[in-house]
């Protein structure tokens, strides 16, 4: 037995396996190093077929450490959430442990399921990016789903490859990149040399193929619409905004600068920029500050906390220039432990309450409604909404903006905030709709229905940014009929699987 042999088959190999994953955090923003992909998959799949006789319950536990290195390293950040509370700093180890676990049993259904398929062949590399593919997207969607930090994430600096989520979404590219990922593994398959040798070129063309038309999508034509949008990033303290609410209001307003902006701007303000109570701002006189410095037809989306009839809501609305309430929108997905407490009546019996200020939990909203100002459609995004890929416009309404508020100061400035701002422009680009995303402590920019990023404000710099409005000139394929165009291309890739087997006999 060989020494290589002997660490795979001995209990060393599930250290190995949280290596693996914890590795493959790199490929994700803002590192984006995805060559570790080319390393960490096939290496994986080595593994799993070498031991491919060893039990069921081997293979869960070598999924379950693989996702527990990769969750605990790329999550690690939601821990600093509980800093702005003394009493929530004794469950920082639980969020930095117990989140990262609950997360790697997908991984460890992904081993166990595939243990029926594994092999050395090209099948078993297609089913095996397929089941990968399948509970990534379930991971997403059951319970309130959390589809953060799926790996396809890799490719948000790579622009051009980015324009496929316009036709295929995200978990469609995700498929894709996880089969391209596991290719240096048929290598070391039996296959005869003029196969390996077909394999290689066949992905290099593909690659080429790709970049090429991605190139092409890219330069897709945009409208210039001559609406004018200022947005906002105050890079205020969290706490500063719930103790001095006057002051921060009056610092928005100066940052806004609106008597030097045209008559019919739309100012675009963060989350929780504002408190309400019963639609009455807990600013004295708000109606009176906003009149004596914003012009006539000036409009200002902002976040707000919004108290009405005994209920919270995490809300978006629009006010004039006298400080009169346009329209709202009610955050329809809340953040666990974040926003409310599942099962509350039950921890709370145990003391638990949420993060964020306040005691009482969120009432979600009960739909997603478009706000309409000076005939513009604008789609309503609240903080971290805007990661559920074909999930973000259900009622399929028509619309030209995609409006993202957020507060990623909770994030402490760590990779948690690349790794939130890049879910936008895959939402742009899914899309085909120019997001405007205004953060206190974020990243606030502006992103063409293409994915470009237009302009922007970086992590540690406060300010304003001004940008029009861009219109894409034809609808997204994925906007018109979101994951079925999944489904269909698993359904498309097992039929090539056959052709390419009867191929290479």
């Amino acid at each position: 037995m060989s020494n290589l042999d002997r660490v795979v088959f001995s209990k060393f190999i599930y250290i190995i396996f949280f290596i693996l994953g914890s590795l493959l955090t790199f490929i994700l923003p803002p590192y984006n190093y995805t060559f570790i992909g080319f390393l960490v998959f096939p290496i994986l799949l080595f593994l799993l077929e070498k031991n491919k006789i060893k039990n069921y319950k081997f293979f869960f536990l070598s999924g379950l450490l693989f996702g527990f290195g990769y969750f605990l390293f790329s999550l690690y950040w939601i821990s600093y959430s509980l800093n702005f509370d003394e009493n929530l700093k004794i469950l920082k180890p639980v969020a930095i442990i117990l989140l990262p676990i609950i997360l790697s049993i997908f991984y460890g259904l992904i081993f166990l399921i595939f243990k029926n398929f594994v092999e050395k062949s090209f099948d078993s590399v297609l089913v095996f990016s397929i089941i990968f593919v399948l509970i990534e997207f379930l991971r997403g969607v059951i319970f309130t789903g959390f589809p953060w930090n799926l790996v396809v994430y890799t490719l948000s600096d790579k622009i051009e490859f980015l324009q496929y989520l316009k036709i295929i979404g995200t978990h469609g590219l995700e498929l894709l990149l996880i089969i391209l990922f596991c290719i240096p593994y048929l290598l070391l398959c039996n296959l005869k040399l003029i196969n390996k040798v077909l394999i290689v070129f066949t992905t290099i063309l593909s690659l080429f193929l790709f970049f090429v038309v991605g190139k092409k999508l890219l330069d897709q034509k945009l409208i210039k619409q001559e609406t004018d949008f200022v947005i906002l990033q105050p890079n205020e303290n969290i706490l500063n905004i719930y103790n001095r609410p006057t002051k921060h209001l009056n610092n928005l307003i100066e940052i806004s600068d609106p008597e030097n902006h045209n008559e019919d701007t739309i100012f675009v303000w963060p989350e929780g920029s504002i408190y309400l109570e019963d639609f009455k701002p807990n600013i004295k006189n708000l109606e009176k500050i906003f009149s004596s410095r914003f012009r006539s037809n000036q409009k200002i989306i902002l976040g707000a906390i919004n108290k009405y009839n005994k209920k919270t809501y995490n809300s978006i609305i629009v006010v004039n220039s006298q400080g009169k309430i346009l329209d709202k929108y009610n955050k329809i997905k809340l953040v666990p432990f974040g926003e409310y407490i599942p099962f509350e009546k039950l921890i709370r019996r145990v003391g638990f309450k949420k993060i964020t200020f306040g005691y009482d939990s969120f009432t979600k909203g009960t739909y997603r409604n478009i706000i309409k100002i000076n005939g513009t459609n604008l789609l309503p995004i609240i903080c971290y909404e805007i990661i559920y890929s074909g999930r973000i416009n259900t009622e399929k309404h028509n619309f030209d903006i995609i409006i993202n508020l957020s507060e990623d100061g909770w994030f402490n400035k760590s990779i948690g905030t690349y790794q939130h701002f890049y879910h936008s422009i895959f939402r742009a680009i899914e899309e085909g709709k120019q997001v405007i995303r205004s953060t206190n402590q974020g990243i606030t920019a502006s992103i063409l229905p293409n994915g470009l990023i237009h302009k922007e404000k970086s992590l540690i710099n406060g300010g304003k940014i001004h940008t029009k409005a861009y219109l894409l000139e034809n609808n997204t394929l994925f906007s018109k009929y979101g994951n079925l165009i999944f489904s269909l291309l698993i359904v498309i890739l097992l039929v090539l699987q056959n052709i390419f087997k009867r191929i290479i006999k």
